[in-house]
């Protein structure tokens, strides 16, 4: 025993820190240091979620622990510094009662002990609020929504595009509330009011306390004008060109990635892309060398795969070249073709145009690919190449493909804000983008796309450099 010390009565060890992680990683050290009633009063997850708790209501983003002092009185005291969010910066006492002495010392854990500063029978409080809503532009500078009430002055489109306000959704609860969020808030749930809810929910403000003491304080603070890439024109006329229909439209910039118009089920929803599919089967069949412009193709009007016929829609016939073929959409060339591509060939090239990952717009649904060992015979493959089967896609996964393919094969990721960052990546050569760009020209010019082909010529007269992408569930 040393004057003022007792040499045998364990320390706290100095935890990581900052990060729910490290926070996660001390409460595992913390438990084989708890006294026995402590462990019997609270069970290992009550414990955890304890910590969770105290660092959502701090919006603390660091901690950092001190070195213990010397006992007293059946405590030992440690010195914690927590950086927020919100408050400002924290410093305080944890005061670690113990039972026992020598190797057998344990802490006798209590709730308050999650946070400096809060005594037994007390409990870390706060009251906070979200300043107004700040202002929804499109790329024009016409505004969106405005204010509590969500004014507009595109009452046309902002049904369409805005979305909705409401309760925090039970799984973003915690994560909310450490960020600062009151319990009651209303938050984006649908449409650009979720995809932004960061940029437009601005900085919550409000009082820290236990009891009546204050901890720390802030002042809410708006965020500034949010202004989008949605071209009011082009929105009105995907919603118009929709006109309803169970399924979506997406525009983008490929140059960009600007997203300029999201009609219906344009990214929030996935189904069988179909045959607009074949347009990553063609990449991979391109890139193995397993198909060339000129290979022709009997004209049938199905497959035998796996001793099963697999048809043309409508029970159409057709064949010829790969040109011909691609440009009337031949599921009885393109199955067979997925078998010779092969699975493992199939699905990377999926995941580099953007399946099985997720999307940077908060909302936007992940579009599926099945993994090689999930795609089972040649049946199975051969559906999967023309986008059956099991993939699943986003409207605006499709027009993600097609604006690579126009952009020499470099993928630009589809975002929201105007003026954002450009993230680019190598999606394929700049010889088989061009390739591609060859055959879906063939599609508007003489194949099942002619309409299209129509709308393509009078959006070359208005020089607008856009990719567009409509898509009806069911469709082939």
């Amino acid at each position: 025993m040393e004057a003022g010390r007792t040499t045998s009565t364990p320390r706290p060890r100095r935890p990581p820190s900052g990060g729910a992680d490290r926070r996660h990683r001390l409460t595992h050290r913390l438990v084989p240091e708890l006294s026995a009633s402590a462990r019997a009063r609270t069970p290992f997850d009550s414990f955890r979620a304890a910590y969770d708790q105290a660092a959502a209501t701090a919006t603390a983003t660091r901690i950092k622990v001190g070195g213990a002092h010397d006992p007293s009185g059946g405590t030992v005291s440690v010195p914690v510094t927590v950086r927020t969010r919100i408050f400002g910066t924290i410093r305080g006492q944890v005061k670690l009662p113990f039972s026992g002495s020598g190797d057998t010392a344990r802490v006798d854990w209590r709730p308050n002990l999650t946070f400096p500063g809060v005594d037994r029978g007390e409990a870390l409080q706060r009251a906070t609020q979200l300043p107004t809503r700040a202002t929804l532009l499109a790329r024009d500078r016409q505004v969106l929504a405005k204010g509590d009430d969500r004014a507009t002055d595109l009452p046309g489109i902002a049904p369409d595009i805005v979305g909705e306000l409401g309760p925090i959704p039970p799984d973003q609860a915690l994560q909310l509330r450490g960020l600062g969020y009151p319990d009651d808030a209303r938050v984006g749930i649908s449409g650009l009011e979720r995809a932004l809810q960061t940029q437009l929910a601005g900085r919550p403000g409000g009082t820290l306390s236990v009891g009546a003491r204050i901890l720390g304080r802030s002042v809410a603070r708006a965020a500034p004008p949010v202004v989008t890439t949605i071209d009011p024109k082009l929105e009105r006329s995907a919603v118009n060109n929709l006109g309803g229909l169970n399924g979506g439209v997406a525009v983008i910039r490929p140059a960009t990635g600007d997203v300029l118009a999201l009609a219906g089920l344009a990214y929030s929803a996935t189904g069988p892309p179909g045959s607009t599919f074949k347009l990553v089967t063609t990449t991979a069949a391109l890139e193995a060398h397993k198909i060339r412009l000129s290979d022709t193709f009997p004209v049938e009007s199905a497959a035998l795969l796996s001793g099963v016929r697999l048809s043309n829609a409508n029970g159409e016939s057709c064949g010829g070249t790969f040109v011909e073929a691609f440009a009337e959409s031949c599921n009885s060339v393109f199955a067979p073709l997925g078998v010779k591509v092969g699975k493992q060939k199939l699905v990377q090239v999926a995941e580099r145009y953007g399946f099985n990952e997720q999307p940077a717009i908060p909302g936007a649904a992940v579009s599926e690919m099945p993994q090689p060992s999930d795609i089972g015979d040649d049946l199975d493959l051969g559906s999967t190449a023309i986008g059956q089967g099991k993939v699943l896609a986003s409207p605006l996964e499709m027009v993600s493909i097609a604006a690579t393919i126009g952009n020499h094969g470099l993928r630009v990721k589809p975002h929201l804000l105007l003026g954002e960052g450009v993230q680019r990546a190598r999606v394929t050569t700049p010889q088989v983008a061009a390739t591609l760009r060859k055959l879906m020209i063939g599609v508007v010019k003489f194949g099942t796309g002619t309409a299209a082909g129509r709308e393509r010529a009078d959006r070359r007269r208005r020089r607008s450099p856009t990719t567009s992408w409509r898509r009806r569930w069911g469709s082939n």
